[in-house]
């Protein structure tokens, strides 16, 4: 957890000084780091076969990625799903155009996937073209945290999606522990 620690210090810093910045060149060269890491792996593995299993035992007809960002975690889904041989469409977003570029990408990478990318922002409502590309049911899954989530964004993904599958730092819970805490701080 050693990355963890240095993201948390870099957003303790950034809050001292008044100025949190997502944008960062220092936290962004972190999240870069930890997204290389065995833990991201070992977890982003994790994630992708627990939610490719409950999406076979479901008949999910699509797989939605929100906060695709640098898309490591897409690039382990497209993996699993190889593995299992299971050819799902696999709509990612992110509310950063850097999306679009990573995702063609691994398009070139994973020619035969069914991999559109699009903007939103799950703090505002589903755009009308990602309710027009998702089939139900739809399995939204998230490796780490909804850490930007609130009520109102957990409404925007329930217009979406059918089954959510959320890794281990969902902060959503009421009490304020050091992770909550820290989120609290992003967004």
């Amino acid at each position: 957890f050693r990355t963890e620690f240095k993201i948390t210090k870099v957003i303790v810093e950034m809050e001292s000084l008044g100025k949190f910045d997502w944008n960062s060149p220092v936290l962004r060269q972190l999240f870069g780091e930890l997204a290389q890491g065995s833990f991201y792996k070992f977890f982003g593995d994790t994630i992708t076969k627990i939610a490719l299993r409950i999406a076979q035992s479901a008949g999910t007809k699509t797989l939605l990625e929100i906060g695709a960002g640098r898309a490591n975690l897409t690039k382990i889904m497209l993996d699993q799903m190889a593995a299992m041989n299971i050819s799902l469409p696999l709509v990612t977003t992110d509310s950063q155009p850097v999306i679009l570029d990573n995702i063609a990408q691994l398009q070139a990478e994973y020619p035969r996937a069914d991999i559109p990318a699009l903007l939103w922002n799950i703090t505002d409502p589903p755009p009308e073209e990602l309710i027009q590309t998702v089939q139900h049911p739809v399995l939204l899954y998230e490796r780490y945290t909804l850490n930007y989530a609130n009520v109102s964004a957990i409404k925007n993904i329930a217009r979406v999606a059918d089954i959510l599958v959320l890794g281990d730092w969902f902060n959503c819970t009421g009490e304020l522990f050091a992770y909550d805490e820290v989120f609290k701080k992003i967004g």
